[in-house]
């Protein structure tokens, strides 16, 4: 699966660049403005990258060329999974570095219960985003699969909008950060396994 990773990385540096443009400017956005949007978008952007490779492999007929090498569908969808989560956990460990700096330099100290909640929200909202898209992806295609994309968009854009509205003593009640970091990670490792047994399974049924 090695070689599928590098394959990946090679794309990601040859189309993808413009997402580390648009990932620049709003981390650079973030640090001047309270809005949340600058903040979380990034984050989903980065997300949506194994879509998009999953695309230029359809353009290319490189799907179909890969069945004649020795990786089986369960090792290509893994890959995905890997580069998806790999950049997930680039751009969130840079925006939480960027924050924990805004809030000590402008904000006047660092406070412990908001910023994790907002990597929390951050982890929670892309992890999901992408968990539910990629199985009808690797279902339908690309092209079909871009319906779900669209969704989980209006899902984000959602979740952003009652987060950044709920007051933080309503989202600190009852929980403690230990509680809501451990009940993040198990939420967002339960929801990627079974976004990824789905995805197998859609894969190796479906005619390429």
């Amino acid at each position: 699966m090695k070689g599928l990773l590098l394959k990946d990385w090679y794309m990601m540096k040859s189309y993808c660049r413009v997402y580390l443009l648009i990932t620049i400017i709003f981390l650079m956005v973030s640090c001047m403005n309270e809005n949340k949007f600058y903040v979380f978008y990034p984050c989903l952007l980065c997300g949506m990258i194994p879509v998009n490779l999953l695309s230029y492999d359809e353009r290319s007929g490189w799907i179909q060329y890969s069945s004649t090498l020795p990786y089986t569908k369960m090792q290509f969808v893994s890959s995905k999974y890997l580069i998806g989560l790999f950049s997930l956990l680039a751009v969130i460990t840079v925006t939480g570095i960027l924050q924990a700096v805004k809030m000590n330099v402008v904000d006047g100290g660092l406070a412990i219960s908001e910023y994790v909640i907002t990597l929390l929200l951050m982890c929670v909202i892309t992890t999901t985003c992408l968990s539910l898209c990629m199985p009808f992806v690797f279902l339908l295609g690309v092209e079909k699969g871009r319906i779900v994309y669209f969704v989980m968009i209006g899902i984000f854009f959602a979740g952003i909008a009652i987060a950044t509205r709920l007051p933080i003593g309503v989202l600190e009640s009852g929980f403690t950060p230990g509680l809501l970091l451990a009940g993040s990670v198990l939420f967002g490792i339960g929801i990627c396994a079974l976004s990824w047994y789905l995805s197998v399974v859609f894969y190796r049924k479906r005619e390429l």
